[in-house]
């Protein structure tokens, strides 16, 4: 968005807080093509670092990106070292949305001694109302199980419906709603 910085402001002055998503190559790459300034494993790592610096500087005021859930760059240990040393040089944490599926990213961010913060599942990727009340009962169920859980969900209609009435419950459930910042920047398991 050429108003990204603008939007970003609004929120932030709404109480939300503002992450960056950063595009890379995807397992789909050839059907969803992430745009022009998207991190992709046959670039150069100069070229992908370029593209990160003109990502990262599309906002102000935010201290954290997350990547996409089908995301491949970082399945490549060289591709990883030099996005999370840049990364942690612009001082900027990474919620990782690939799930612990992907050893290289975490092995490359330990040598580094960089914190992620991995997305534990995405409430929306099939937009039903059964879907979703299933994702929510399995995030209840990873929340008391891990003492945490970290959720990404889309802004749809029906998405928002079913939280909006989810998160009045979640206290009686013993569940604290918090923003992701209270998780970054610390070494979590």
């Amino acid at each position: 968005s050429p108003y990204l910085d603008e939007w970003s402001k609004k929120a932030q002055e709404s109480g939300h807080e503002a992450i960056l998503n950063i595009p890379m190559e995807a397992n789909d790459y050839h059907v969803n093509n992430p745009g022009a300034d998207a991190l992709l494993i046959d670039s150069s790592v100069e070229d992908n670092k370029i593209k990160l610096k003109i990502l990262l500087d599309r906002m102000s005021d935010y201290n954290a990106v997350y990547s996409e859930n089908n995301e491949i760059f970082t399945y490549s240990a060289e591709n990883t070292q030099a996005f999370l040393e840049m990364l942690k040089q612009e001082n900027k944490y990474l919620i990782y949305g690939g799930e612990y599926q992907n050893s290289a990213i975490m092995q490359v961010a330990d040598s580094l001694n960089y914190p992620i913060l991995v997305n534990d599942l995405i409430l929306d990727d099939e937009i039903s109302a059964k879907e979703i009340e299933a994702k929510l009962a399995e995030m209840e169920n990873i929340a008391k199980n891990k003492g945490y859980v970290v959720v990404m969900a889309h802004p749809y209609p029906l998405t928002i419906k079913m939280l909006e009435a989810w998160l009045p419950r979640a206290e009686e459930k013993g569940i604290l709603v918090s923003p992701v910042s209270l998780l970054l920047g610390k070494k979590i398991k």
